[in-house]
């Protein structure tokens, strides 16, 4: 029976091996297959893990989580309050306090800058200065202790502070470095926005929205900011120019270096066009996105890098810029050595070139006003000229010429010699009547009045400006005068054509003459060899 059974087996094996050597194509491509199987059920099984994994990477938080860690940049000066009771569309905000509710919500008073008032109308909250304008249409025309008065092309009305007043802390008169305070049931981040601008600063607050109600008399800011936070027991910390209020037991001794969570919202452009603007300018940051919201994102990084981006925000998402696709590339760049970017936009500033929409990192400025670009190449000139120099002891100032172009007025003030003084102008300086100053504060006045003179009326002669010979000679002249006319603002009836002084028909000979300024006269044959030039 044994023997039987080992017969049949290798009876089987005997098949076996003939199947084989009789189909070995077959064979090899079924162990392919099998190989293949293998390695698929392998990598399907790396590619869920993996998917697991990324997908735990990259969840973004719930919104309660962001909430609970979320810290806010101040100040803001308008802010609208999402999911109020009073809501209503963008459209619909009342417009006049006799139509709708408009609340005065506190008032700030004294100090060096103008007086604050914080009000509220529909979902919205405006921390205003006087003289600035709310809701397109009101004008704040006064602070005081407890009312705003507010204006507009037809009338006037006067908002009264709401809620209950209580006793303040002291009763002194506010002088030019005391602030007073009084807000009534006002949202803590409306009264931190309000002392920020006071304290000429940022504040950084890290707590959930609250609000207070709190009056103080003839303090410092700084002493009105920590009074705030006292009132809601907590604290702040102070590095720079940057304050952050929030509970003790987030601003620790190590609390500048570590990581803080700011949704900035956005309102003309989105948040994938400020993604990769991060990277560009290597900013420090982390940013978070949520594709089905382009109108918000959050950036996580120290209080310095969060105020660096809000820096970006400000100068970018302005309405401009809400249909430009390139804005990455719509800035310019200034690296300075000796002075500071700050010290630089207050001196273009003095020269009449104002930089409202820029960034500094480090000694690197960002530049984003548009309006600037055409004018990069004089702006840097300029900032060549003053990183040269401990510029904080000069004053800058642009003074623009009536009846000298800026080549001329430059070398007849160099001869003043004017120990410290230097003067800048740009292209074409033989035209251009626009010439900038630098010079130490003590002699500005001097230098202003020397340029006065140095620009004064003088008295006309009668000089030739040009002349031309031959059978077209005078349709050429009458040609240029007209140009000349059209370039400048000499009239064509004070240039005057001669007569044919060859004599000669066939070779006649004009001459083309004037009466006007010397400087003048000169500026139009400046103007004449232009146009002859090949």
């Amino acid at each position: 029976m044994n023997d039987l059974n080992v017969n049949k087996e290798f009876e089987k094996e005997g098949r076996i091996k003939d199947f084989i050597s009789q189909n070995k194509r077959l064979v090899v491509l079924l162990a392919i297959l099998a190989v293949v199987i293998i390695v698929g059920i392998s990598v399907n099984v790396w590619v869920n893990n993996a998917n697991k994994v990324a997908e735990e990477e990259l969840i973004i938080p719930e919104a309660d989580i962001i909430e609970d860690q979320i810290a806010e940049i101040l100040p803001k000066t308008e802010r609208t309050v999402e999911g109020d009771e009073l809501t209503t569309s963008p459209g619909s905000i009342p417009k006049d306090p006799f139509m709708g509710p408009m609340v005065l919500l506190g008032v700030i008073t004294g100090g060096r800058d103008d007086n604050i008032a914080i009000i509220k109308s529909g979902n919205t909250t405006y921390v205003v200065k006087e003289g600035e304008q709310i809701l397109d249409y009101w004008n704040l025309k006064a602070v005081n202790g407890d009312s705003a008065v507010l204006e507009s092309d037809e009338r006037e009305t006067m908002l009264k502070l709401s809620g209950m007043a209580i006793n303040s802390e002291s009763t002194s008169a506010t002088t030019s470095n005391t602030v007073s305070l009084d807000v009534r049931n006002a949202d803590v981040r409306d009264v931190l926005s309000a002392l920020a601008i006071k304290l000429n600063a940022n504040v950084i607050y890290t707590e959930k929205p609250t609000n207070i109600t709190l009056k103080v008399e003839n303090v410092t800011s700084v002493r009105a900011l920590e009074m705030v936070a006292q009132n809601l027991g907590y604290s702040y910390a102070r590095q720079s120019g940057l304050y952050v209020v929030g509970s003790s037991n987030k601003l620790h001794s190590d609390f500048f270096n570590q990581m803080v969570l700011t949704r900035f919202n956005l309102i003309f452009i989105e948040a994938e066009i400020v993604e990769p603007l991060i990277g560009r300018l290597s900013l420090p940051v982390k940013s978070i996105r949520i594709p089905t919201n382009q109108q918000a994102i959050w950036i996580q990084g120290t209080p310095q890098a969060i105020l660096k981006m809000q820096e970006l925000i400000n100068a970018i998402d302005r309405p401009e810029n809400a249909d430009d696709e390139e804005i990455s590339l719509a800035y310019r760049s200034i690296w300075t050595n000796v002075i500071s970017p700050s010290r630089v936009t207050e001196l273009l500033s003095d020269a009449g070139m104002d930089v409202e929409n820029y960034v500094i990192l480090g000694s690197r400025l960002l530049v984003f006003d548009k309006d600037l670009f055409s004018r990069w190449e004089e702006i840097e000139t300029l900032v060549r000229e003053l990183d040269n120099m401990n510029a904080s002891e000069y004053r800058v100032f642009a003074f623009a010429l009536k009846n000298t172009v800026a080549r001329d007025a430059a070398e007849r003030l160099d001869q003043f010699d004017y120990e410290g003084v230097k003067t800048i102008t740009f292209n074409y300086p033989q035209f251009g009547q626009e010439i900038l100053v630098i010079c130490p504060p003590h002699l500005e006045s001097q230098v202003y009045s020397s340029l006065v003179s140095l620009d004064g009326n003088r008295k006309k002669i009668k000089a030739p400006i040009t002349s031309a010979t031959g059978e077209n000679a005078k349709s050429m002249l009458t040609a240029k005068r007209t140009l000349l006319s059209e370039l400048t603002d000499v009239s064509v009836k004070d240039m005057y054509l001669s007569e044919n002084l060859s004599g000669d028909r066939d070779a006649p000979h004009y001459v083309l003459w004037i009466e006007e300024t010397p400087d003048k006269i000169q500026y139009l044959n400046e103007m004449i060899l232009r146009f002859d030039e090949k």
